[in-house]
């Protein structure tokens, strides 16, 4: 039977959030990936539970969240991954619609 939150040492505590911290992807492509899904910044920040310039700091690479912040962050970057990827973000910017460096412009 795997521990749960509550039965969570400080150690386990502490690896579990390396562990995420080490998976949140380069501020670049978080930005990419909100975009892509086409969720505004501030929803993200409302859904994180913090501030508008808190999730800009986040997307900027000025600073990366922690603690709490950094579990709703991620599940929240997961949940927009895995929308854009599906191809349910904005009208044309789905898999299928990708630009290339290809100039016959047929991908």
């Amino acid at each position: 039977m795997l521990p749960t939150v509550a039965d969570a040492t400080p150690l386990t505590e502490a690896l579990d959030l390396a562990a995420m911290r080490r998976r949140l992807p380069e501020p670049e492509l978080r930005r990419l990936i909100r975009r892509r899904a086409g969720v505004p910044l501030r929803v993200i920040a409302d859904e994180c539970g913090v501030t508008y310039e808190a999730a800009r700091r986040w997307e900027r690479g000025g600073r990366d969240p922690s603690g709490d912040h950094l579990r709703r962050y991620a599940a929240v970057l997961d949940r927009l991954a895995a929308e854009a990827m599906n191809g349910n973000g904005p009208v044309g910017t789905g898999p299928q619609n990708e630009n290339t460096n290809d100039r016959t412009g047929q991908g």
